[in-house]
């Protein structure tokens, strides 16, 4: 029952790494674009360490009031806010986030307007920033998990044809 037990847990563990690696990368072929959440001006709703989904565009007419918007705040630096208002005469919106108590000062002009978020997961920012810091070793960890698991299932496979225990 050990053995029974032990294969179990390797192919859930198999299972669950196959699924966290869908879900951190699976978005990326829909064109999202994965931004960790650094600071808290946006929780509740956002909180820190989350991996926010961004999908891209320079279409600012497309924003609404409400939503989670991404803008260029300096030459490397975005923020993620929530759009307060639109003012369209200037071609601008006001933005805060939702823990701050006051407007964000100025206002976003649409030509910084970066993209919209589409959903987070929480505390996924940590793990996608430690597997950027280690990618090398997590991407050779991985590789050599599912080497070995690939190799041991078709050995069993085979210990089945030569034994009969298939028939």
């Amino acid at each position: 029952m050990g053995k029974k037990a032990a294969e179990t847990a390797k192919r859930m563990v198999l299972v669950l790494m196959t699924l966290l690696a869908l879900a951190l990368a699976g978005p990326l072929l829909l064109g999202l674009r994965p931004r960790i959440v650094v600071s808290g001006s946006m929780e509740p709703a956002v909180p820190v360490g989350s991996l926010a989904y961004i999908k891209p565009s320079r279409d600012a007419g497309a924003v609404r009031e409400g939503d989670i918007i991404v803008y260029q705040a300096g030459e490397t630096m975005t923020v993620l806010h929530r759009v307060v208002r639109t003012d369209e005469k200037e071609s601008s919106f006001v933005t805060k986030g939702d823990a701050n108590s006051t407007e964000d000062p100025g206002t976003i002009s649409f030509d910084r307007y970066r993209g919209t978020m589409v959903f987070a997961i929480p505390l996924a920012g940590y793990l996608a920033a430690a597997l950027q810091r280690y990618r090398m070793t997590a991407i050779g960890i991985l590789a050599l998990f599912w080497t070995v698991s690939v190799i041991r299932h078709l050995a069993g496979k085979r210990k089945q044809v030569m034994t009969g225990e298939n028939m």
